[in-house]
C-alpha cells in the first residue's frame, strides 16, 4: 500500500535580470555515492537539496560492496563518512522510499511530484533500539544480501543505514487474509503460535473477530482453499490453529497462569437479541473508535449508540 502525496519541493527561483543568476533549491534523484557527493557539494555551495531515494536508505550499490577496484579499499570506510555528513547537513533533506513521478515547470521554477511510501512505523518515536527486530516473529529473505540470508520483517536495510530508522516490509496481502470474511491477519497469529505466544495470537484474532474459540470449531475456513501451500503439499490448518490457540488460552486461565479482566457492569438496561454479524460489526466499530455509526444500516442509530457504549 502506497501513500501518494506531492512532497513540498516546489520552489520559485528568483532571477536577477542583469546577472541572470539563479538561486534556490535542487532536487537530486538517486541516493548512491554519486548522488550523495553531488548533494554534499551543492549543500556546501549554499543550495537547499532534496535527495530522493527509492530504497529505505541511501548508499546505493556502494553499500553492497566489500572492496573497491583497483585499490582494494574498504567500500564501507569510503561511504560511511559521507552518509554521516549527509545526514547531519542542515541543507539536505533525505527522502527515502520515494520516487519522482512528475516534473513540470521551467529552469529556475520547477514543481516536482514525489510518491512517498510509508515505513509503517512512527519515525518520530523510532530511536533505532532494534527491540522490534528482536520481538518480530516473521523472517523473510534478505534482498540486500541477494537472498543468501534472512532478515526480520521489521529491520533496517543494512547495519549502517542512513536514515537510522527501521521499517516494516510489506509485500501486499496474503490470499488467506483477503479470503477471510473477517479479514483476520492469519500470517500474524500463525507466526505467534509458532513462537508459543498463544495469548498474543488470540488477541490478534480478536481484533477482527471476538469469537475466536467458536470460529475455530465451526468456521468454513475459505482461507485454506486459497492457501499457497496447496501448491506444495496441503494447506495450513488455519482453523485448527485458531482453535488450538484459543484452547491453550482457556487452559492457562483454568490453571491460574492467566487472569480474566474484571467484568464491567453495563451502564444501560439489557438490549434485545441481535444478530451475530451485528456484534462483530460493533466490535470492529469500537476498535476503530467510530462513535455513532452503524454499518450497512443493521440497527437503528439509538440502539447502535447504546450497544457501542455498552461494549466500550
Amino acid at each position: 500500500m502506497e501513500q501518494w502525496q506531492p512532497f513540498p519541493t516546489t520552489r520559485v527561483i528568483r532571477m536577477n535580470k542583469s546577472e541572470r543568476k539563479l538561486t534556490g533549491a535542487v532536487l537530486v534523484q538517486g541516493g548512491g555515492i554519486a548522488g550523495i557527493q553531488a548533494s554534499l557539494d551543492l549543500a556546501d555551495s549554499g543550495f537547499k537539496v532534496y535527495l530522493v531515494e527509492r530504497d529505505a536508505a541511501i548508499g546505493g550499490m556502494m553499500a553492497h560492496l566489500d572492496k573497491t577496484f583497483p585499490t582494494g579499499d574498504c567500500a564501507t570506510c569510503i561511504v560511511s563518512p559521507k552518509l554521516v555528513e549527509c545526514a547531519r547537513n542542515i541543507n539536505i533533506d533525505i527522502l527515502t522510499l520515494s520516487e519522482l513521478i512528475g516534473l513540470e515547470g521551467e529552469p529556475g521554477n520547477f514543481k516536482a511530484k514525489i510518491r512517498v511510501s510509508p515505513r509503517y512505523i512512527d519515525e518520530d518515536k523510532c530511536n533505532a533500539c532494534s527491540q522490534c527486530t528482536d520481538a518480530c516473529p516473521v523472517s523473510v529473505s534478505n534482498q540486500f544480501d541477494r537472498k543468501l540470508g534472512t532478515r526480520k520483517a521489521i529491520a533496517k536495510l543494512y547495519a549502517q543505514a542512513t536514515p537510522n530508522k527501521f521499517g516494516i516490509l510489506k509485500n501486499g496481502h496474503a490470499p488467506c487474509k483477503v479470503t477471510c470474511p473477517a479479514n483476520i491477519n492469519v500470517q500474524g497469529y500463525v507466526q505467534l503460535i509458532k513462537k508459543k505466544e498463544y495469548v498474543k495470537a488470540v488477541n490478534l484474532i480478536r481484533e477482527r473477530n471476538p469469537l475466536s474459540a467458536i470460529c475455530g470449531r465451526v468456521c468454513t475456513h475459505p482461507c485454506e482453499s486459497e492457501c499457497t501451500r496447496n501448491n506444495i503439499d496441503s494447506a495450513v490448518s488455519i482453523r485448527l490453529l485458531k482453535r488450538f490457540a484459543s484452547d491453550r488460552e482457556m487452559d492457562m486461565i483454568k490453571s491460574g497462569k492467566l487472569a480474566l479482566p474484571e467484568e464491567k457492569i453495563p451502564p444501560v438496561s439489557p438490549l434485545p437479541p441481535i444478530l451475530l454479524t451485528g456484534v462483530m460489526r460493533l466490535q470492529f466499530m469500537r476498535l476503530q473508535r467510530v462513535p455513532e455509526a452503524c454499518f450497512d444500516g443493521a440497527f437503528p442509530p439509538t440502539v447502535c449508540r447504546k450497544i457501542y457504549w455498552t461494549m466500550k
